[in-house]
Parts: structure tokens; sequence; C-alpha cells
């Protein structure tokens, strides 16, 4: 299982990419500062970083700077994080590649092929990662997981629309029964009272002939 190390303020990346990297195959591992970082990619030996230049503590250079110095870190593929709007140019600081924000999930997958399996390791396997990405591509695939998308989203409006109908009837029944009553009260003498009326006066009408 290859592992992903993750450094950025935005923690829903995380799950962002949990759901793009197939968890049989990658383990993705977070953190929130360069110092975490440091510590779990010295620790995990991640074989592809995913590091914001611009974190809490520290720039993403440090970080780099520290992976480089370790002896122990040797076959991994590097990249920064870019925040939208951010300007500084990275290309200088020779990385595997830089990935602009808000991500392309898309363009990610090629780029990590074209930089990942350049090493003659990988060679020959790029074939196989090439196909990999294709079926995880896949229209149908994404047909998919947009129809379960859909489905949870049909579900979650129902029980929001069914919860609010409750609170409704629980506001509203105890006025529609007070007007009810209040006009039972007020108008059914007065109904009452007009047929009465009404019959009274066709009787002597009657009468008079």
């Amino acid at each position: 299982m290859r592992k992903i190390l993750l450094a950025d303020k935005d923690n829903t990346l995380k799950d962002a990419f949990r759901l793009v990297f197939p968890k049989e195959e990658y383990k993705i591992l977070y953190a929130k500062t360069g110092k975490e970082a440091i510590e779990i990619g010295l620790r995990e030996n991640p074989s592809i970083f995913f590091i914001n230049f611009d974190l809490p503590d520290m720039k993403g250079i440090e970080v780099l700077r520290a992976i480089r110095e370790s002896k122990k870190m040797k076959d991994y593929r590097f990249f920064f994080l870019k925040d939208e709007g951010f300007q500084e140019d990275l290309s200088e600081h020779e990385t595997d590649g830089v990935i602009d924000k808000p991500i392309n999930y898309l363009a990610l997958h090629e780029l990590m092929l074209e930089k990942t399996l350049e090493s003659k390791e990988a060679r020959g396997l790029r074939k196989g990662y090439e196909d990999e990405i294709v079926n995880m591509l896949d229209s149908a695939e994404i047909d998919r997981r947009l129809y379960e998308l859909k489905n949870e989203i049909y579900a979650i409006t129902e029980e929001i629309v069914e919860e609010a109908q409750k609170k409704i009837v629980e506001k509203i029944t105890p006025l529609l029964r007070f007007q009810i009553e209040t006009y039972v009260e007020k108008k059914l003498p007065e109904i009452a009272q007009r047929v009465l009326k009404e019959k009274i006066d066709r009787m002597i009408e009657f009468l008079k002939k």
C-alpha cells in the first residue's frame, strides 16, 4: 500500500483525497502544520508528499529541506499545494510539481502519472497504472457515484421536509383550533338566525296567499 502525506490548513482536503485515491491502495496521512508534516514524513516514509507552501508554522520549502536532508528518505515524489490567489512562483524549488487550489483531481492524476511513474522501477508498471486510472475515472463509475450522491441528497431532503412539516403542524394546529372555535361561537348564531328568519318570511308569504 502506498502512503500519501497531505499537509494543509484545510482539513477537509483529506476527505476529498480519500474519495479520489482508493483506500485499498493508498493510505492518506494528514498534517495541518509543517512540524507535523516533518514528523509524520520521517516516521511513515510516504512515497508521495502534497505539502501546502504556506503552512501556519512554516513554509513548505522548510518541510522539503527537512525531507531532503534525511538519509532514510529516498524514493519519493514531492508536490507543493498553492492556495488560490497565492502569487509567488514556486517552480524554482525543483519539486515534482505544483498543484493549484481549488484542486482539479483529474489533472492531479495526470500529473502523478507523468511524474510518479518516471523512475526505472515504475516504467514497467506505467500501463497498469494508466488502466487503473482510466477504470477509476470511467464514466460508468462516475455515474454510479453521482447516482449514490443524488439518493443521499434526496434522503436528507426528505428528512428535513418531514421534520419541518411536523413543526409547522405543531405551531399551526392551536391557531386553527382557536379560529374555528371563534368562528363557530360568533358566526353560527348569526347564520342560524338568518336561516330561521328566511323560513318565517316564506311562511308568512304563503299564508297571505
